[in-house]
């Protein structure tokens, strides 16, 4: 994952989305530098006087606290979607171990969020597909893509081509907490392998 998919806005002042690539990442706004370093465990934070080390988490909780309402002016990503439509068996031998999803071809398009919806509009064709956020019963993320499953539909990915795969995660899982919250159905304690309540 690269360091500005990661840090999707700048743990400092909030500015997004940073410039870089791979173990780097640099915020135009206030000038501050980031580097990775497997070495001392943590991220070097460089800029405003400051030459330190920084736990990730730390500055992961950093980017979190500039919260949902920064984010939702990034409302809407590039996307590949791939729909499962099936499972193939995994095997050793003659063993078998579990199943794993096989999707279908990806389509390129572009996914959008609001409180009530998850939207996919795609490059071309009448594909519009539409998921209301009360019917998302699991959502997953990986290195670069998000994988979410709506009830009585097959499990959907959507890997993002240029935003970050950590801020879609937090604007849809966002939104939906939101939602259980206003509609009295609890807090949400995880999100896989399926969504359940506190």
């Amino acid at each position: 994952m690269p360091l500005t998919d990661l840090l999707h806005r700048c743990p400092l002042c909030g500015a997004g989305p940073l410039e870089g690539a791979r173990a780097r990442a640099h915020c135009s706004a206030c000038g501050t530098g980031f580097e990775m370093d497997g070495r001392v465990g943590g991220i070097w934070v460089r800029g405003r006087g400051s030459d330190r080390v920084v736990p990730v988490g730390e500055l992961m909780a950093d980017v979190d606290q500039w919260g949902r309402e920064v984010a939702l002016a990034e409302h809407h990503a590039s996307v590949l979607l791939r729909t499962a439509s099936g499972q193939d068996p995994i095997r050793h031998r003659t063993r078998l171990l579990g199943f794993a999803e096989r999707f279908g071809p990806p389509e390129a398009g572009i996914i959008r969020i609001d409180d009530e919806a998850l939207s996919f509009l795609p490059d071309s064709g009448d594909g519009h597909r539409s998921w209301r956020l009360e019917e998302i019963r699991s959502v997953q993320a990986s290195s670069s893509s998000i994988q979410f499953c709506p009830v009585d539909h097959a499990l959907v990915s959507l890997k993002l081509l240029e935003a970050s795969t950590r801020l879609w995660e937090g604007l849809i899982c966002g939104a939906i907490e939101e939602l259980w919250r206003s509609r009295g159905w609890g807090e949400i304690a995880e999100f896989q392998p399926r969504i359940r309540a506190l």
